[in-house]
């Protein structure tokens, strides 16, 4: 695949515009790109990061379901990943979740989500201006980060019910959230939306391919990489190994709010009497650390891939 030799301001992308790293030189946008970007971005990849949904006064009244690339750095569990391409192309993502527990205990699943797909998106860019991949499948690529991003506005919907909860867990399941134009309880928006069969090992170990049997936005994120991964647009034996990597991070923090919520809930088949709601994040990590869902550096990590973790 070649390079169509368009300029950098035409394709960069929402959650990348910080920085773009690329065979180790950092380029910083200047502002005479801003007024090019609104329209454009519109054009090429849409408003889907801008899917969310909100909760109702039960569960705090603020939304807060729209994802943004804004996340602290330096976090426990981060770290710099790099990925070597046949090219010799290297593609950097910094702070990204090396370890998925420590990043979950501190951050969150929404918070960690959101560092995964600001490594996605930056990851998407840099394969394009490598001349790895081209406007068509930066697009396409990006329509998966757009379902991710999905994804980690349901979970901030959660996370602020939790909190606005007070510790109280029936309270908390009775909290109505709103996500993809339905109006629910909590516990049943994540059984729509984020909910897989099957054991929680397999789900972790190889989300992508597992017998999982998800629903809503999870199914269509899973839907949309296979369709990708069929067409065979990605050729790079690398990229797509990075591209698995990515999404399959995504899937084991979906999986470990569903695991936690079914703890959660007297009607779920793994209830935890003693479950505290107040350890939301802790039992997330813990889910996570049990079911050997370290994440791109030990799932995906060595140089077989390409890919080199810290």
């Amino acid at each position: 695949m070649s390079h169509r030799g368009q300029s950098l301001s035409e394709y960069i992308l929402a959650a990348a515009l910080v920085a773009i790293v690329s065979m180790g030189a950092l380029f910083v946008l200047g502002d005479q790109l801003a007024a090019a970007l609104p329209g454009l971005l519109d054009r090429i990849f849409g408003d889907g990061a801008n899917a969310g949904g909100t909760s109702s006064p039960a569960a705090g009244g603020g939304g807060g379901g729209q994802p943004t690339g804004n996340t602290a750095q330096n976090t426990p569990g981060t770290g710099t990943v790099q990925v070597t391409l046949s090219s010799g192309q290297v593609i950097t993502m910094e702070n990204y979740p090396v370890d998925l527990s420590k990043a979950v205990e501190t951050a969150g699943g929404n918070g960690t989500t959101k560092r995964i797909l600001v490594g996605f998106e930056s990851a998407i860019q840099q394969l394009y201006e490598a001349g790895e991949i081209n406007e068509s499948e930066a697009n396409q690529l990006q329509k998966l980060a757009n379902l991710g991003h999905e994804m980690a506005a349901l979970q901030k919907l959660v996370e602020d019910a939790a909190d606005a909860a007070n510790g109280d867990k029936k309270k908390f399941l009775a909290t109505q959230i709103d996500f993809r134009g339905k109006t629910l309880d909590v516990n049943w928006m994540i059984n729509i939306n984020m909910s897989f069969t099957g054991e929680p090992g397999d789900w972790a170990n190889d989300p992508l391919n597992a017998d999982t049997g998800a629903w809503g936005v999870m199914k269509d994120f899973i839907d949309e990489y296979k369709r990708i991964e069929k067409s065979g647009m990605i050729e790079s034996a690398a990229v797509n190994s990075l591209v698995e990597q990515l999404s399959g991070d995504i899937l084991r923090i979906a999986g470990a709010v569903e695991n936690t919520m079914d703890r959660l809930s007297p009607h779920e088949d793994n209830y935890d009497p003693n479950a505290d709601l107040g350890e939301f994040d802790h039992m997330m990590a813990s889910t996570l650390t049990h079911d050997n869902s370290g994440g791109i550096c030990n799932a995906g990590g060595g140089n077989d891939t390409g890919i080199h973790c810290p």
